[in-house]
Order: structure tokens, then C-alpha cells, then sequence
């Protein structure tokens, strides 16, 4: 309370983040003071290009990735002191790029997010039922990779293959360069430069900055050694693993990369997208180019997110869930009351079943038709037909009792990797309304025969 007693900061200006610039920023006076402050956040890559050489540390890049490969979310920070020209008439009209130029490094922010308790399971079982799971976000590159190895879309011992395309530049043709996670500097050697960033801040404390309060996962480099090896020799969860490679291989790309090879290298797309698990830093539009390049595999693709820069994405999916109710849930077919990933097999669950069930009316009604034509059929050789009474027995007793009940089958409560068919006219359901008919026709021509044998029937005679 006693801070914003003495700082009272007013926003005069706003400009909105939007995630193909990846920042923000606010135009701000204190009050007693003359000249404006403008503040940025974003991602770190950004804000560093837009912030003065002399500001940025040197070991920049090893410290976010020190943080990055640990699973957490940076966000930087910088502002800028504007000139007395800028007053609040003249900022309301200036464009963003005036503003956010030369901007002052102040620091990164670390923020965690937690794996909830249903992510794992949840994905356990996808994979059990042969559906492979994928994680699109616009967070960093290793942050994702590292929440991947989490929640186990990358197995213990999977292989990620970090993928870099350059456009051309120079006369040069576009390139793609591959690097294994495995290869990137040791843990050490990012805690070391952590630990000297740390000392570069202390040493300033004396010009008014504050060190940074290390997050329990960066107090030590035994610490992180710690989560390392639980990464690698985890036991495995009480939950039975499906059966795979010792070794499998794992592409990570980022959204500029992506952006590349869809305009330089598309016959080596989907070759990519065949083992591609993580793609970190993608704007909207490219999370609805990866979904249409997906569907044009003959791959199946829902799609989960709850904010707005998902709304395209969740509307070019077979099937959107929205994960909040807020702009995400206009665009998407479903929304999720429960916001975790849990009601993925629940609507699976139900698709399926949905889809079983119409086939099943389908069927009955061709075998409803087909069987009673049979049997007025045979009756007619002898010159007979059903009587009102024994067709109003069919269509009450006997088929209303059945489409009733045929509606009261649940969702078998767990996936399977076998999937439903998908065509009217597939040989699976073709060969199931052939042999009901087959079926039905010898009993009918069976038990015709057998009454017509007895002492006790007397043919109709003509006449």
C-alpha cells in the first residue's frame, strides 16, 4: 500500500499483444513527473532485438535457455524513457514501431506452470488407442520440449530433433539445419552462466536493481541434476505403457521454421509432420496450416485450446474443443466445462459410439424392410399374405421394443485402438446386412418347409 502511495502510475496509451509480434506495450506517467515511460513484455527473442545492445547481457541466450530447457515460461521486460516531445495528445496517434525502439533491457520473469493431475493419464490412454498426441503452443521452443518430456508425448528415451529453417537471404536458397536436443550445452554450463547473470545483478544493486529470486528448480546445480535424472530413470506409472521402440525419434519446429518449409520445402512437410511432436512459437494461421496439412495425410485431427488465437484452428479440426468459454468457445463445435484435457477421451468415446449407432439404425431399418418383403413373399407362393393384426405385432411389439432399446447402448467405457467404420458402403457393414439377410432367409425358408410337411396343412387350393 505504501508503494502505490508514492508511485501513482497512470496508462495513457496501449498497445494490444498480438502474437505475430509477440509483445505488448503500455505508455505510462507517474504522476509529478513530466516526462512518459513505455513498458514491454513478451517473448525474450523480441524484446531483446528491440532493446539497446549495451542493456542486453552477454550471456543472454545461455541463461533463457538455462530456463527454457527446465520447463518454464520467460517473459522478458524493458522499457524506455520517451523524449519531451512525446506528449498525450501526439502518443495517441503515433504508430507502435516509433515506440518500441531502443528499449531498455530490465529482466526476465519465470513463470511455472504445473502439469494438472488428468494431463498424463489422459494421454496414456490416447496412446494406448494408437492416437497420437501433438502440442502446438506459443511458448519457447526447449520450454515445450521440456513440458513434452513431462507429460510423456516424448517418451524417456526419445530422440528430439530440434529443426531450423532459413529462408534465403544473400542469393542463397533456403536451408534446414537439424540439431539433436541432446547436443545442446550441458546442464552445468547454463547453471554457470545463470550463476554469473545473477552476479551481474547483484553487483548493480547498488544502482537500484534487485537480483532475481531463483525458482526452487534453479538454487542449485545438484537440483536440476535431480530433475534430470528423474527425466531419464523414471519408474513407470501404474498405468500399462503400449509397446514401442526402444528408440524413437522426435522433430521439434518453430513457427518461423514451419513458416519456411511450407513455402520452400513442401514435398519434405509431410515427412516432418510424420514424427513432428512439438511446434513451439506458431502464430494462429499457422496453427490452421498445420491442421489442413495434416487432414491432407487422411489423418483425423481435434484439436484443444482455450484462447482466441486457437479460434482458427478449432474450426478447421474434425473436431474443436474449447477448453474455456470465453472467445474460443464461439469458433469451436464443443466446449469443455472441465478445463483439462479429460473430456478428449470422453468425446472420442462418444463420437464413436454416435457413429456405431447410426449405423446400426441404418442396418436395421435395411433388414426391417428386406426381412418383411421375404416373408409376404413366400406367402405369396401360396397364395397368402400377413393379416392386420400380425402387422401391427411386428411394427409395436417387435420393432418398436428394438429401435427403443437399440438407443439405450452406452459408449464402451474404454478406447480401443480398432476404429469404427466410416462408409455406409464398407465391406464390414455390407457383409453384416448380407449375412443377417442370408440368415433370416433360410430360417424363414426352413420353417416354411417344416409347416408345409406337417399332416395337420392343407394347401389353399386356387379358386
Amino acid at each position: 500500500m505504501e508503494l502505490m502511495k508514492l508511485y501513482q502510475i497512470g496508462i495513457l496509451m496501449q498497445f494490444p499483444f498480438s502474437s505475430s509480434l509477440q509483445r505488448m506495450t503500455v505508455v505510462t506517467r507517474t504522476l509529478g513527473e513530466k516526462k512518459l515511460v513505455a513498458y514491454m513484455k513478451g517473448a525474450p527473442e523480441t524484446v531483446g532485438s528491440l532493446c539497446r545492445k549495451e542493456t542486453v547481457p552477454d550471456n543472454f541466450s545461455a541463461v533463457l535457455e538455462s530456463y527454457t530447457r527446465r520447463g518454464l515460461r520467460v517473459i522478458a521486460l524493458a522499457c524506455r524513457q520517451l523524449e519531451n516531445k512525446y506528449t498525450w495528445h501526439k502518443v495517441q496517434h503515433v504508430s507502435r514501431d516509433v515506440i518500441e525502439c531502443g528499449m531498455d533491457f530490465l529482466g526476465l520473469v519465470m513463470l511455472q506452470n504445473k502439469l494438472k493431475a488428468e494431463t498424463v493419464p489422459v494421454l496414456e490412454e490416447l496412446r494406448r488407442a494408437c492416437i497420437r498426441p501433438v502440442m502446438v503452443t506459443g511458448d519457447n521452443l526447449l520450454t515445450a520440449v521440456s513440458v513434452g518430456r513431462e507429460c510423456g508425448i516424448i517418451p524417456a528415451k526419445g530422440k528430439v530433433i530440434l529443426t531450423e529453417a532459413l529462408p534465403p537471404r544473400d542469393g542463397q536458397p533456403a536451408t534446414i539445419h537439424w540439431q539433436s536436443a541432446d547436443e545442446l550445452p550441458a546442464a552445468e554450463v547454463l547453471e554457470k552462466a545463470s550463476k554469473e547473470v545473477r552476479a551481474a545483478f547483484a553487483e548493480g544493486g547498488a544502482h537500484g536493481a534487485r537480483p532475481p529470486s531463483p525458482g526452487p528448480a534453479l538454487s542449485s546445480a545438484s537440483g536440476f541434476q535431480e530433475i534430470k535424472l528423474l527425466l531419464e530413470e523414471a519408474e513407470p506409472p501404474p498405468l500399462p505403457r503400449p509397446k514401442t521402440a526402444e528408440t524413437s525419434y522426435h522433430f521439434a519446429i518453430g513457427g518461423k521454421s514451419f513458416a519456411v518449409i511450407l513455402d520452400h520445402f513442401p514435398d519434405l512437410l509431410s515427412k516432418l509432420l510424420l514424427c513432428g511432436t512439438v511446434y513451439a512459437r506458431m502464430a494462429p494461421d499457422q496453427k490452421t496450416q498445420l491442421i489442413e496439412a495434416l487432414q491432407r495425410m487422411d489423418y483425423y485431427v481435434g484439436m484443444c485450446g482455450d484462447g482466441a488465437n486457437d479460434c482458427g484452428a478449432l474450426k478447421r479440426a474434425h473436431a474443436g474443443i474449447s477448453l474455456s468459454e470465453l472467445e474460443a468457445s464461439v469458433a469451436s463445435p464443443f466446449t469443455s466445462k472441465i478445463p483439462n484435457i479429460s473430456c478428449v477421451p470422453d468425446l472420442i468415446r462418444e463420437g464413436r459410439a454416435a457413429l456405431v449407432t447410426s449405423f446400426c439404425v441404418f442396418k436395421f431399418m435395411a433388414l426391417y424392410s428386406i426381412i418383411q418383403y421375404l416373408s409376404v413373399l413366400l406367402l405369396y407362393s401360396i397364395l397368402s399374405n400377413l393379416g392386420d393384426v400380425q402387422y401391427l405385432f411386428i411394427d409395436v411389439a417387435i420393432i418398436l421394443s428394438l429401435a427403443f432399446t437399440m438407443s439405450l447402448n452406452r459408449a464402451w467405457p474404454k478406447l480401443v485402438p480398432q476404429q469404427p467404420p466410416t462408409s455406409l458402403v464398407s465391406p464390414q457393414l455390407l457383409l453384416s446386412v448380407f449375412t443377417q439377410i442370408l440368415l433370416s432367409l433360410g430360417f424363414q425358408v426352413g420353417s416354411f418347409l417344416l409347416a408345409q410337411g406337417q399332416p395337420w396343412y392343407h394347401p389353399k387350393e386356387e379358386g
